[in-house]
């Protein structure tokens, strides 16, 4: 089994969907909202048309996709700084554990770096919080602050 990272296309859209719609169930803030599979293509293939400042990658082992990121570039609103930030970051859960995320994250450090933009990821979707915390550390993160969410 060989996993190979690569940069996402629009053919890849429809598997990303699915890791998408598999975090956004499995989310205990998420799950309660509808999923807008429509929405999330849109917002993907935006991505996949900003050039430089769209960022999405995918890890594929045989054929199957068990890994995406989906990141932007934007100006900062008071900063004269470019923040990348992510969209989404979604591992299958069979690929959870190994290094999958890791070479995601990786790869968009990469991305960001490659264009001078100052790197983000928020983790707020409920899931694996505190995992997922070690492992932006490891990778050299520092926590910036904590979101805090009321819902509708």
């Amino acid at each position: 089994m060989v996993n190979t990272l690569r940069q996402a296309t629009h053919g890849d859209l429809t598997a990303i969907i699915e890791l998408a719609r598999e975090m956004h169930d499995e989310s205990p803030r998420f799950q309660r909202y509808a999923f807008l599979g429509y929405r999330l293509r849109t917002t993907l293939e935006a991505t996949l048309n900003m050039g430089e400042r769209g960022c999405l990658i995918v890890v594929e082992r045989d054929g199957r996709i068990i890994g995406a990121f989906a990141g932007v570039a934007v100006d900062h609103f008071a900063c004269d700084v470019l923040q990348a930030c992510d969209l989404g970051l979604f591992v299958a859960q069979d690929a959870r554990g190994g290094t999958t995320a890791a070479r995601l994250v990786r790869a968009y450090l990469g991305w960001a770096a490659s264009i001078e933009a100052e790197p983000t990821i928020s983790i707020n979707t409920g899931v694996a919080v505190e995992r997922t915390g070690q492992l932006m550390a490891a990778l050299g993160a520092k926590q910036s602050g904590i979101s805090w969410t009321w819902g509708i």
